[in-house]
């Protein structure tokens, strides 16, 4: 939280020297210096607020795999890969829950753990 404020602040003064840069040959670079000051950090907001409602969902996505010379007891095997969920401190703790029932119901014969599953340290996801 502290780096994403550090950074909105860093932004910020970026933008208002790229604004004051441009605002100078124009005769206003005050002018142009609060307003891009104003819009690195807005957007950074925005951006942080889009992404986050995003996380919040769980994608599944069914799809079938045609291989040529499969052995036939593998033929018609339920795989399900879990990917990018990243537990942490910003997620629900009902989260994991939430994906353990979704599992549940696509009845798999394996389940595939390819990463991402932790956003931050191991002790913040503890049980």
């Amino acid at each position: 939280m502290i780096g994403a404020l550090v950074g909105a602040l860093v932004g910020a003064l970026v933008g208002a020297l790229v604004g004051a840069l441009i605002g100078w040959p124009l005769g206003d670079a005050l002018f142009a210096a609060r307003a891009c000051a104003l819009r690195t950090p807005i957007s950074a907001v925005v951006l942080f607020a889009v992404a986050c409602t995003g996380a919040r969902s769980l994608v599944t996505r069914d799809v079938e795999a045609r291989i040529a010379d499969l052995p036939s007891e593998l033929v018609g095997v339920r795989i399900v890969q879990l990917s990018d969920l990243h537990v942490g401190p910003q997620r629900s703790r009902a989260f994991p829950s939430r994906v353990v029932r979704n599992v549940t119901v696509l009845r798999a014969d394996m389940i595939a753990v390819t990463g991402d599953l932790t956003d931050d340290r191991p002790k913040d996801v503890a049980v």
